[in-house]
């Protein structure tokens, strides 16, 4: 067909007509001005009569070398198993075909090289499919960062995920093409690198296979321009599509699904507008925004090919991007295998196919100082814990470390108030241990303050800091230190369960402050961690604060933010656990949870420096606040089976007890401020005992250990 013929009309050849093909490609193709779908290449009948009720002039084949041999067309789209990608993409452009092939691109890196081989010097239209590129919510972010809505980029995060559903053989096997990593993680790493500009660098992942291979994955990766990036990929879960994007002067969050786009000036919390149309929106049932059952970023995205193709001119995403793509989810895959070490990312294809196909990815070793054959004697971890009544405040958990399977690897650090807080009788209870330090600091009035100050004294290359109501069940510590040596993580998170479950109160004050931890199920990388109870990198707080660390560690400092916005990277175990013991008075929770708000509020207030205008909107539509909490909170604790079952009947009064408190407390914040908040909010960690009901109290005694 001359050039001039193809100008006027693009013959599309369609390679594989399965269930997306048929229900996408294959009629947009059919009514598209300017094109025409002219042959379909696919052995199932029941995909050959769907193309022939699209146009009965189509001309229909078994085969793709039918197809091929048999021309007549003027631009192919490649919608065939993965594995076949590279065969049939590198024939068609060896041939000057332009094709617009769906992703991923290849399986690995031979195979992209071979396509982009055959591409050459790039003249022919050659789009890729990411369609997602099109939609109308990712062109609406676009337009957001190009107005420099967020500032300098910090964070970003994303979560893709699909029901599970009957999936063809070859989509179950991750070799042919298969597994979330290709299929769902290569469009939110092309949608990373096209709203930044940047390239991936290095990757990180931790896989999960269900109902087929690698079906759920936790993935990090790390931009050249150093920004962090973390990637939930799921084919076994609620549908979902959210892409966050946090900067140094906002937030910008996408839903695709919800067709929603917005924006959060300066912090991740929503602007006034946005909270009154949520909490309408949750006051009605959570309803969702319509949308078609074909998604709108399909057809501009086959149409801007058949653009291109009578243009001749190529357009993006071509297969660059396809490659840069293909390139992180194969870092991804090495790195999973790889006990979530991190993968540098390939930046040339052609390595690998001097290499033979076999994968060049580098592995990035951790900084692992926890016992080397030069240090027989160096702990294992380091576990710091606070008193400000001696042995009585840390005696029982002192008792649950001595049950550790590895106790004669720890050593601990206890941090008081005076010399002679821990008796000289009392020192033989931590002859268990590998060694243990006492050190007086003065009079404590924030025990996570207190506690930084440890951090000078520790031997070990990883660090907990352990509350005095945390009990750690025996193997524990075992289990913190595989997790922590398992990849380069300044963090390790545990699951947090409740130590006192008998009551709504206790439920109220654990979901506010520790829910998501709650039956944490799956091990992965994470952008959340708990503010307490939780086991450090030592070399990590050391470079990055030192002496700054007792600062960072107050009820407001800040720490673990601080540590993402400078490249951080966090781990969740649900290994093992803590109990933790929840206050579980009235008195206590009215204290507590008003408290918090309140400092939570006036801490937001201060740092943003609101305007009086915008104070003034927070107070009178202050009522929204509970409404928009519990919604959020009740997708996000009791979406897990697994935590529905383990907090029960009293999941719904415990998050409404707690969301109308903590709304009176930023009620309070955004009109008065904090007072002395910060002062009272100290007690509940430094004497929780006083916070238990009377039958409960004997849960903190050392005789129960």
């Amino acid at each position: 067909m001359t050039q001039e013929n193809r100008n006027s009309h693009v013959r599309v050849a369609l390679l594989g007509c399965g269930r997306v093909a048929q229900r996408v490609h294959a009629p947009l193709l059919a009514r598209m001005p300017g094109a025409s779908l002219s042959a379909v290449a696919d052995p199932s009948a029941d995909a050959k009569a769907i193309a022939s009720r699209l146009n009965p002039d189509i001309r229909l084949f078994d085969s793709v070398e039918a197809l091929i041999e048999a021309g007549g067309f003027d631009a192919a789209c490649i919608c065939l198993p993965t594995h076949l990608h590279a065969k049939y993409a590198a024939r068609l452009l060896h041939e000057g075909i332009p094709i617009y092939l769906e992703k991923p691109i290849a399986t690995d890196e031979a195979e992209t090289s071979s396509i982009l081989e055959a591409w050459g010097p790039k003249s022919i239209p050659a789009m890729v499919g990411f369609n997602y590129r099109f939609h109308p919510v990712h062109r609406k972010v676009q337009e957001l960062l190009r107005e420099g809505a967020v500032g300098k980029i910090t964070t970003i995060r994303t979560l893709f995920s699909t029901p599970p559903r009957a999936l063809p053989e070859w989509k179950r096997n991750r070799t042919s093409g298969g597994g979330v990593l290709l299929d769902l993680l290569s469009h939110h790493a092309d949608l990373v690198m096209y709203h930044t500009g940047a390239r991936v660098t290095s990757v990180s992942a931790t896989t999960r296979s269900l109902y087929s291979e690698d079906d759920n994955a936790q993935v990090t990766y790390t931009l050249d321009s150093g920004v962090l990036v973390h990637s939930s990929v799921s084919m076994t879960g609620a549908e979902s599509d959210r892409f966050e994007i946090i900067g140094e002067d906002g937030a910008i969050r996408a839903d695709r699904f919800r067709g929603t786009v917005t924006r959060a000036p300066r912090s991740q919390s929503a602007t006034m507008p946005e909270m009154v149309t949520r909490s309408c929106v949750l006051a009605m049932g959570q309803l969702r925004a319509f949308r078609t059952m074909l998604d709108p970023s399909f057809e501009p995205a086959l149409r801007t090919f058949v653009e291109s193709v009578r243009s001749g001119k190529t357009e993006r995403p071509d297969l660059d991007d396809g490659w840069r793509s293909l390139a992180v989810v194969l870092g991804a895959i090495e790195s999973a295998s790889q006990d979530s070490q991190t993968v540098r990312v390939v930046q040339n294809p052609e390595k690998a196919a001097s290499a033979g196909g076999e994968s060049s990815s580098t592995v990035i070793p951790a900084d692992r100082t926890l016992k080397s054959a030069d240090d027989e004697e160096s702990p294992a971890l380091t576990v710091v814990l606070v008193t400000v009544t001696g042995m009585q405040g840390i005696g029982r958990v002192l008792g649950f470390l001595t049950k550790q399977t590895i106790a004669n690897r720890l050593q601990v650090i206890v941090v008081a108030q005076h010399d002679g807080d821990i008796k000289p009788e009392e020192e033989s209870l931590f002859a268990a241990f590998a060694s243990h330090r006492v050190i007086c600091v003065g009079e404590i009035d924030d025990v996570d303050r207190s506690a930084a100050m440890a951090l000078e004294y520790a031997q070990a290359s990883f660090m907990t800091f352990l509350e005095d109501h945390a009990f750690p069940e025996p193997e524990w510590a075992e289990r913190i230190v595989e997790a922590a040596e398992s990849g380069p993580w300044d963090a390790v998170g545990t699951r947090i369960e409740n130590g006192n479950p008998g009551t709504v109160l206790s439920w109220a004050n654990m979901l506010m402050s520790y829910g998501r931890w709650v039956a944490a199920e799956h091990p992965g990388t994470t952008l959340h961690v708990a503010r307490h109870n939780t086991t450090f990198r030592r070399a990590t707080l050391e470079r990055e604060y030192g002496s700054e660390l007792t600062e960072m560690m107050g009820r407001d400092g800040g720490l673990l933010d601080d540590l993402l916005a400078r490249g951080a990277r966090f781990y969740q175990t649900p290994d093992t656990c803590v109990e933790h013991l929840n206050p579980s008075t009235w008195r206590s929770t009215l204290q507590l949870r008003i408290g918090s708000g309140r400092l939570f509020a006036s801490s937001r207030m201060k740092k943003e420096r609101w305007s009086a205008p915008k104070r003034a909107m927070y107070i009178v539509l202050g009522f929204a606040i509970p409404f928009i909490r519990f919604g959020l909170l009740r997708e996000e604790l009791l979406k897990s089976k697994a935590r529905r079952d383990r907090i029960g009947w009293r999941a719904y009064p415990a998050l409404t007890v707690g969301v109308v408190l903590d709304g009176i407390g930023q009620f309070l914040g955004h009109t008065i401020g904090p007072g002395k908040i910060k002062e009272k909010l100290a007690h509940f960690e430094i004497s929780r005992a006083r916070h238990l009901r009377g039958k409960e109290r004997h849960l903190m005694a050392p005789s129960n250990t």
